[in-house]
């Protein structure tokens, strides 16, 4: 799971607890920070867009879709406040998105351009140390994600969902929770019976 920070802090705090360290001109950077909100239902970006920003989410819950071969929607990941959010390899602008971002509740973020960042890490040890990081992160939550679809039981990615993010039961439909399974509604449905009747058996 992503680490999950006070979203009190704003986003250039939360890389300085990253790193561990005050990073070279934070106050530059923090002047640059942006805020945007977006309604429940609405999108921050497409597929296909260019998304060249670091952003940490302040309130709200947002989730990152793509289109199966067949056409349907397959949620890749929620993104709750207090975690930092990029898309990776639209940084630099070459790239563009693959996956789309939908506000699952009234969301705020905090954003910052990237290509700042970029240039500092070219000459500042610290912010290299802190891009890399951010990279790490991101690369082992995706192999615990695929690791989880490709190895794990329906109902053991149920439990391991729930156990990591028990805000998802009050927080998402059941239709975005079967998707992030990889399981139809139905299927969510007739597993959180059987759940509950072993729960109650158990009582």
């Amino acid at each position: 799971m992503k680490p999950v920070y006070d979203s009190h802090l704003d986003l250039i705090e939360i890389l300085q607890m990253r790193v561990g360290e005050a990073l070279p001109q934070a106050a530059t950077l923090r002047r640059r920070l942006v805020r945007r909100s977006w309604r429940r239902g609405e999108m921050l970006f497409q597929a296909g867009e260019r998304v060249t920003q670091l952003a940490v989410i302040k309130s709200g819950l947002v989730k990152l879709t793509a289109l199966s071969e067949e056409g349907t929607e397959r949620i890749l990941e929620f993104i709750v406040e207090g975690q930092v959010a990029a898309c990776v390899s639209t940084l630099d602008g070459t790239l563009e998105a693959a996956c789309s971002a939908t506000a699952c509740e009234d969301t705020t973020i905090e954003a910052l351009v990237f290509e700042p960042v970029r240039l500092l890490a070219e000459t500042e040890p610290l912010w290299a140390r802190c891009l890399n990081l951010l990279l790490s992160d991101a690369a082992r939550h995706l192999s615990e994600r695929e690791r989880m679809l490709l190895t794990l039981s329906p109902p053991e990615r149920f439990a391991q969902a729930i156990a990591e993010r028990p805000w998802l039961i009050d927080r998402v439909t059941q239709q975005d929770l079967a998707a992030y399974i990889g399981i139809t509604p139905v299927s969510l449905s007739r597993l959180r019976a059987r759940e509950r009747r072993r729960a109650d058996a158990t009582a």
